[in-house]
């Protein structure tokens, strides 16, 4: 922590700070805009608070089978429930939800999913039981995310014996 010092006149002033290598102040200054990530965050279900940014051209799996990038551990969900495929329109990424003959259905809002549809910032997703929310976040946010995730994730269990804290059974 900064101390604050005396100058000669008395008065209190804190000491300079020197910025260096800022890439995204650098951005700021200059006005250069990083496109952003559209991303998919479980607002409900097993996995609440998982965060899935999109690869730019990526075709991606939600279910509970094991070849599914986006695992989903929740009974309502069929083992190949959904495929999203991210692509771009000008400068914006885009992404598209489609419904793989799901027992329990994939909806956006009220809307069941037919065919391939696109979502928009802020579309509630319904696949089986889960919520999920769609959104276009600034790179950085994601970032900042996935590292707040890690940090719940490593407070559910002890760092020595990797078992489950009697915290977090008592709140499941």
């Amino acid at each position: 922590m900064a101390s604050l010092s005396t100058d000669s006149s008395g008065g209190m002033h804190a000491p300079n700070t020197l910025v260096s290598e800022r890439p995204p102040l650098q951005a700021l200054v200059s006005g250069e805009t990083r496109p952003p990530v559209p991303t998919l965050l479980v607002v409900r279900g097993s996995e609440a608070g998982t965060l899935l940014p999109f690869p730019e051209g990526a075709e991606l799996l939600a279910g509970r089978s094991r070849d599914c990038i986006f695992r989903l551990e929740d009974p309502s969900v069929s083992r190949r429930h959904a495929r999203f495929h991210c692509s771009r329109e000008g400068t914006l990424p885009c992404v598209y939800v489609e419904d793989l003959g799901s027992t329990n259905g994939t909806h956006i809002g009220r809307r069941p999913v037919e065919g391939s549809l696109k979502l928009f910032d802020g579309d509630r997703l319904y696949i089986g039981d889960v919520v999920l929310r769609f959104r276009l976040m600034d790179p950085e946010d994601v970032l900042v995310h996935s590292g707040l995730r890690r940090e719940v994730e490593a407070s559910k269990r002890d760092p020595l014996t990797r078992l489950y804290t009697r915290r977090y059974i008592n709140e499941r």
